[in-house]
């Protein structure tokens, strides 16, 4: 008879034990999801910083003397279609280029190449052209063309106009952490529709139609973007 007048006692202790478990690994788990997640946003932040100094190491350089070679470099390689409309005079010898990338020639050679990035440096001046950052011609890899203002003055008509906004908006914090962030995503954009994860018609009509490898789709792709 104990047994029986003890039986609900004992039925609704289990049930509490059981809540009170539940509970517990209820609130263990959601503890240990948002441990996850603040370990994974620190590592999102420490990527972000990581990455950003390696963008900053590849496509940043504010060496004067590094400047002069690339500018010199590019004008020297664009002077063989230069227009005489341009009004423009080059007096600078061709430069060896040692690198073995004798493909790019070839597209470096090609009229379309002047007629986009000279399009995209006048759609696109407050983004791509500015001191103290720019593009410049890695030379561990392919890169597009080093795009500058006092390069541009030189053989892209309107360039001189470009030139002188880029000199007066130097001093433009705004507009420095803007071509910083543009050149970022860019870059981001690039890798992913390398990859496949987005632009895919591009990809499938670079990879697959033109069959051509992925260093000249991402060049492709890096022409495309500055176009828009």
């Amino acid at each position: 008879m104990n047994s029986t007048a003890y039986g609900p006692f004992l039925f609704l202790i289990i049930i509490i034990s059981i809540c009170s478990l539940s509970n517990a690994w209820s609130s263990y788990d959601k503890r240990k999801r948002r441990d996850d997640s603040e370990t994974c946003l620190e590592e999102y932040r420490e990527l972000r910083v990581r990455s950003s100094q390696d963008y900053l190491n590849d496509f940043v350089d504010d060496s004067d003397e590094d400047d002069d070679s690339d500018q010199a470099n590019f004008i020297s390689k664009k002077s063989n279609y230069s227009n005489p409309s341009d009004d423009v005079s080059h007096s600078l010898e061709p430069i060896n280029n040692d690198s073995g990338q004798e493909d790019d020639d070839d597209d470096e050679n090609d009229p379309m190449v002047r007629e986009s990035v000279c399009e995209a440096a006048m759609d696109n001046y407050g983004s791509i052209i500015g001191a103290p950052y720019r593009w410049r011609r890695r030379r561990s890899s392919s890169s597009p063309l080093p795009i500058n203002a006092y390069s541009l003055a030189k053989y892209c008509p309107g360039g001189q106009e470009i030139k002188e906004m880029s000199e007066e908006n130097e001093n433009n914090c705004d507009i420095k952490k803007r071509q910083l962030i543009k050149k970022r995503h860019v870059r981001r954009s690039f890798r992913r529709a390398i990859r496949g994860v987005k632009r895919h018609d591009v990809k499938r009509h670079l990879l697959k139609k033109k069959e051509i490898s992925k260093r000249k789709a991402l060049r492709f792709m890096k022409k495309r973007f500055f176009s828009r």
